[in-house]
């Protein structure tokens, strides 16, 4: 035994009801750091638990159960220094069942524990890079599928020009036939022959030029509609800029993107504009028209959840000064909680059901106004009360030194 005691590689030691140590191998010492045994007999083995607390759960596990098997703690050794080990102790009771003396063993597991952290490290990076993987995949999606949009609106403008080119020609030259059809007409009347005027009045023929030309002005009002539509479209998908920074308006990009979004909000809200003269500012115009439709959707979908009787607002403000060009999008809808609020620009983060939102709408729209133009996107909202989001652009493509405050809902 005397033997084992000695020649042990692991912390063999004793010490008394109270504490103390009183006996305690060659490689306890090592371990502990000391030198002579004298450094660590007669001291209190919580001298040597890395904290007071650790200790007395120790003290309280041991009282209870008599004896602990792989207890974990951590050491403090002579140097500071500290080592995770675990204990294995066993109290000699007395004839009253009270402690004489404590036996225990104790195993340095550092190098373990070390390797256990380093593999839990990995783990983690791992998980994290496969996550901003899934992240990535998801957004890139998700930028396809806007780029999807424009390359649709641009496609069907082209698909709405090319015969609209025609109905215009077309319009034209009856308008011109018509015209000399009058001056035909107007030569007979002058004529006064009878047998012609009462074709003329037979067949209402006065009338019907009268028409004729009424309706040409209100086609004209149609085709001039239409070509509006045409142009919005157009602008909304940038098809011929790419994403290449140009001068942008961000007053017409509302009105492009107010096209392509109207289906969603006609029959839920109206739409209130109040956009006054800002200068146009470098920037790209696609991907801007993007977040703006993100966001109205979004009022649009949150108006409509609510199924009320009477339709919503979406109001819509622009304004400038010498450092920003912003735009503030205000709804009447339901409002978003306090608890979510600071969530909405987190990727994969929404509150619609599954299989109704990705999560990523906000998310893309925070990193194309924040990160690729150097501009604010804040949200202000009261639950009930409706939501407020405002974008902010830089003037001159810099980030200006404040922030402009803006008003709550």
């Amino acid at each position: 035994m005397v033997t084992f005691f000695r020649l042990s590689r692991e912390m063999i030691y004793t010490h008394d009801d109270e504490g103390v140590i009183t006996s305690i191998n060659q490689a306890g010492l090592g371990l502990l750091g000391a030198d002579d045994p004298r450094q660590v007999i007669g001291k209190s083995i919580k001298h040597f638990f890395y904290s007071e607390e650790m200790y007395d759960f120790f003290k309280r596990k041991l009282v209870d159960k008599r004896q602990l098997d792989n207890f974990e703690v951590i050491l403090k050794r002579m140097d500071g220094s500290t080592l995770y080990c675990t204990k294995t102790a066993h109290a000699v009771l007395g004839k009253n069942g009270e402690i004489l003396e404590v036996q225990g063993i104790i195993r340095d597991i550092s190098d373990r524990v070390k390797t256990e952290q380093e593999l839990w490290k990995m783990n983690l990076e791992l998980s994290e890079m496969n996550t901003k993987l899934q992240e990535t995949r998801n957004i890139m999606i998700q930028h396809e599928k806007m780029a999807s949009i424009g390359q649709l609106a641009a496609g069907v403008a082209h698909e709405i020009n090319n015969p609209l080119g025609f109905l215009i020609s077309n319009q034209t030259m009856l308008k011109k036939y018509c015209c000399k059809l009058r001056e035909v007409f107007t030569a007979l009347v002058e004529l006064d022959l009878e047998p012609v005027n009462e074709i003329f009045r037979q067949y209402d023929t006065g009338y019907i030029l009268d028409e004729a030309q009424t309706i040409f002005g209100e086609n004209d009002e149609g085709y001039q509609r239409i070509r509006e539509i045409v142009s919005n479209l157009m602008n909304f998908s940038r098809a011929d800029k790419g994403t290449a920074v140009e001068l942008y308006d961000i007053n017409t990009g509302f009105e492009s993107t107010l096209v392509v979004a109207w289906n969603k909000i006609k029959y839920v809200a109206d739409v209130r504009k109040d956009l006054n003269d800002v200068p146009q500012i470098h920037a790209r115009g696609g991907e801007i028209n993007q977040v703006i439709l993100n966001i109205l959707v979004n009022a649009a979908q949150a108006i409509a959840d609510q199924n009320r009787s009477e339709k919503g607002v979406i109001s819509v403000h622009t304004e400038s000064n010498d450092e920003w060009v912003t735009m503030t999008i205000r709804d009447d809808g339901p409002g978003i909680p306090r608890e979510i609020l600071q969530k909405v620009f987190d990727p994969f983060f929404t509150t619609k059901e599954p299989g109704k939102g990705t999560g990523l709408g906000l998310s893309i729209s925070y990193d194309i106004i924040v990160n690729k133009h150097k501009g604010k996107l804040s949200v202000k909202s009261l639950p009930g009360k409706g939501t407020v989001f405002i974008i902010a652009l830089p003037v001159n493509g810099e980030i200006p030194p404040d922030v402009p405050e803006f008003p709550a809902p």
